[in-house]
């Protein structure tokens, strides 16, 4: 599943809960899957920026900015249906219905940037380019010849065993 999917799949899901709880007149339970939402949307949009400050590809930057709002639109719509903050949802009746709604509008333009070019970015193969950078950084610096440990091997391998035991 690519990562994409991993991280808009969970808010998409819990807007659609929240709009069916809205529609049925389940004010508290709208307001508590608004409330759960933020923490999911707060996760999508950092592995967005996350992706961004890697790659910096286009699309990356619309899909961190989408997720940025996902964010605020999730604690706007909280807000609007709070049981504490009854004034807000009598000044505005329809402020978390609309915030749910341009939540899901939102969440399908994320879904929309997969269309969007540019380089996908696999977790292996970022970890890897960046250790070689890293080498090539450590051996420009004079410390000498790095090498690599083969893979499933740790740097202590080599340590002998002093037996202790806890």
């Amino acid at each position: 599943m690519p990562p994409l999917v991993r991280e808009t799949l969970p808010a998409g899901a819990v807007l659609l809960l929240a709009a069916l709880a809205e529609r049925s007149g389940a004010g508290t339970a709208a307001f508590y899957l608004l409330l759960a939402g933020i923490p999911v949307s707060a996760a999508a949009a950092l592995a967005a920026l996350d992706r961004l400050v890697a790659a910096g590809a286009p699309a990356d930057r619309v899909r961190a900015l989408l997720g940025a709002l996902l964010v605020t639109l999730f604690t706007l719509g909280a807000a609007a249906s709070s049981p504490v903050l009854g004034e807000v949802r009598d000044a505005a009746p329809g402020l978390a219905g609309a915030a749910i709604v341009v939540g899901l509008v939102v969440v399908g333009a994320l879904a929309a940037t997969e269309l969007l070019p540019g380089e996908a970015v696999d977790d292996v193969g970022l970890d890897r380019s960046l250790l070689a950078l890293d080498l090539d950084l450590a051996e420009g610096a004079g410390l000498g010849p790095v090498r690599e440990l083969p893979v499933g091997r740790r740097a202590n391998d080599d340590l002998p065993d002093v037996g202790l035991a806890l």
